[in-house]
């Protein structure tokens, strides 16, 4: 009898449990009622040790879908151990994650050196504003772009010009042929 206790499945509904309800002295069914009871709190806490876990578990992960479900999962079971605290900890880390991830993105994007890259690295980088050196990467963007506008615009000069010179060079070159003695 005293090992009923140790049964990882209540008995509740166990056929002779129920005859001995029903027959039984209110001693023999006290004490099987604290059995019982003995059995759904230890099934209790290792459910909400098995949750406190998986949440833990996800947090290691180290993504922010993954902090958000443990989040859930913490808030599910908030009085049990710093859950609380760990709830509130995935929140703070799925928000950091994610910028992180963003800033990283548009950290990728600034190394193709190209105007349209640069274009998405502002957006991105304005997205996650003041977080981390942000600000100042999306400026550096800004001028990246200028630069590579007044290179585009030197070049464009400089081809007119050669262009320019050519054509003035071959139209001199004809008078100086047909400067010949007559």
């Amino acid at each position: 009898k005293e090992s009923l206790k140790t049964c990882k499945i209540s008995f509740v509904s166990n056929l002779n449990y129920l005859k001995v309800v029903r027959f039984g002295d209110d001693k023999l069914k006290q004490e099987l009622q604290e059995y019982i009871q003995i059995i759904e709190e230890r099934n209790e806490v290792e459910r909400i040790e098995g949750i406190y876990q998986k949440a833990f578990d996800l947090m290691k992960k180290n993504q922010p879908m993954m902090y958000l479900k443990a989040a859930e999962l913490f808030s599910s079971i908030v009085d049990y151990k710093d859950s609380a605290i760990k709830q509130s900890e995935c929140k703070e880390k799925a928000e950091s994650t994610r910028k992180d991830i963003i800033y990283d993105e548009a950290k990728t994007l600034m190394r193709k050196k190209d105007i349209p890259s640069y274009e998405e690295a502002i957006v991105k980088f304005e997205s996650i504003s003041g977080w981390r050196d942000s600000i100042e990467l999306a400026a550096q963007c800004r001028r990246s772009i200028e630069e590579i506008n007044i290179k585009k615009e030197q070049d464009r000069l400089e081809a007119i010009r050669k262009a320019e010179a050519e054509k003035a060079e071959k139209e001199s070159a004809p008078e100086e042929s047909s400067g010949a003695p007559e």
